[in-house]
């Protein structure tokens, strides 16, 4: 599974519940960004 099949099978919920525990969409945003980037460190090469 490739990185980007990940984001557009879990960005939409991942950003709804990032947006639910903040209630702030940047900050939302942001975590969503950071969640991606961790994943990303944890893919195989």
């Amino acid at each position: 599974m490739t990185l980007a099949d990940l984001y557009e099978e879990y960005e939409e919920k991942l950003r709804g519940y990032a947006l639910k525990l903040t209630r702030d969409p940047h900050a939302a945003d942001d975590l969503v960004q950071e969640t991606f980037i961790r994943v990303l460190g944890h893919l195989p090469l």
